[in-house]
């Protein structure tokens, strides 16, 4: 199984493209420390331990994690709701979803389990997702009580 594990680079520059990320990244986990905001260049970047789900998909063990790079591109603020940012904490990522505001930004909600919400505002939707380092074997696949993920 893990012969089938191949590196990703996505690059999403709309809606569909961040739904296919978005699938991508769900169940990964981030700690807060690797968060960088870069206000000047516009920059947001979020190191993810990201759940293999493309190679799990089967529910064979053992399955399969790895670190991941989320790049947010033309960024004009960020907030949270239910996150301390100051404090080093961890989460897990539930979903990443786009809205455009009245200003014909778009704004990307990153929810977490515990209800904690990560806003991202955008000039327009440049984002990438890559994966980093070697992969490690786990034998834990995240599960969800409301779906039929085990």
């Amino acid at each position: 199984m893990t012969d089938d594990y191949k590196q990703i680079l996505l690059k999403a520059k709309d809606g569909q493209d961040l739904a296919v990320i978005a699938g991508l990244i769900q169940d990964s986990i981030l700690q807060l420390s690797e968060v960088k905001y870069d206000e000047k260049k516009k920059n947001l970047v979020l190191i993810l331990n990201r759940f293999c789900w493309e190679v799990n998909s089967e529910n064979e063990k053992p399955y399969i994690r790895t670190h991941s790079i989320l790049n947010f591109q033309n960024v004009l603020n960020i907030s949270s709701t239910n996150i301390d940012m100051k404090q080093d904490r961890m989460y897990s990522l539930l979903s990443a979803i786009p809205s455009n505001d009245n200003d014909n930004n778009v704004n990307i909600f990153l929810s977490f389990a515990g209800g904690g919400i990560i806003r991202v505002k955008v000039s327009k939707i440049n984002i990438t997702v890559k994966d980093v380092g070697d992969y490690w074997e786990t034998n834990n696949r995240p599960h969800h009580e409301n779906n039929e993920v085990e």
